[in-house]
């Protein structure tokens, strides 16, 4: 498989640099919410997702082995969050990159505002944000021992995307960053179901605003939160390491 990607990361980045790729991102899963995540009654909506005993147990297991990488199917900034919560309240890893997402107005409102303006600065000094999986990335913080969290796919955007060349593949990513990193990567699967009643029949317009039953909009996740949150479940499979992940994908080593 042919890729532009760097099988080594940038020689003389220093762990200061991959510090300030961290703020700079913003999408770090969060300890302590502020008050926009309050505001919004994501705390009320988010806490009914339930990580049940033998998914926490899963999580715990595959971080003693090695880096974990929560990887969700589609990417969603409630299911971000929701997962960020769940993780959360079972004092498991969180995440210091969650690609695609920018967590950090819901950080407690001085460190919000503080990081905002520091993600300004930068940026006009230094541009957009090279690719993540190109630069290498994705490489140095596996092997400093960091937790990411990835995406198969993702639904139309509504802000710019923050940075450059948007385009890679995942697989072969994750599979050079482990040719780098000595323990072994642990791809743990996650999903969050929203609503476990069986499909039901939707008009074009519904599904426009709503989507399916297997892959609901946000405003639909809202309202499965009000009306079924007893329901909503966190579901974390076992931990694959790269090599079985990687047959999985039907990858020759």
């Amino acid at each position: 498989m042919e890729s532009n990607l760097p099988l080594r990361p940038p020689a003389g980045r220093t762990e200061a640099g991959l510090e300030h790729w961290i703020h700079r991102c913003g999408s770090s899963m969060i300890r302590r919410f502020g008050i926009l995540f309050h505001a919004l009654g994501l705390d009320f909506l988010l806490a009914r997702l339930r990580l049940e005993d033998h998914s926490a147990e899963r999580i715990r297991q595959a971080a003693a082995k090695g880096p974990l990488v929560y990887l969700l199917y589609r990417r969603s900034i409630l299911d971000g969050l929701g997962l960020n919560l769940a993780l959360n309240a079972r004092d498991l890893p969180l995440v210091d990159y969650a690609d695609g997402l920018w967590t950090t107005p819901f950080l407690p409102l001085v460190e919000a505002v503080r990081t905002m303006r520091d993600q300004l600065r930068d940026g006009w000094r230094e541009g957009r944000l090279p690719n993540f999986f190109v630069a290498g990335v994705l490489t140095q913080l596996l092997q400093a021992g960091r937790h990411v969290c990835l995406f198969l796919t993702e639904r139309a955007r509504w802000l710019p995307n923050r940075t450059e060349n948007p385009e890679y593949d995942l697989v072969d990513a994750i599979l050079r960053a482990q040719a780098e990193v000595s323990l072994p990567i642990q791809i743990v699967p996650v999903v969050v179901v929203w609503d476990r009643s069986p499909p039901s029949a939707r008009s074009e317009i519904w599904r426009m605003v709503m989507g399916d039953d297997a892959w609901p909009t946000g405003l639909a996740k809202i309202r499965l939160a009000l009306t079924r949150g007893r329901e909503a479940i966190v579901q974390v499979g076992e931990g694959q390491e790269i090599p079985i992940f990687a047959s999985l994908q039907g990858i020759e080593e």
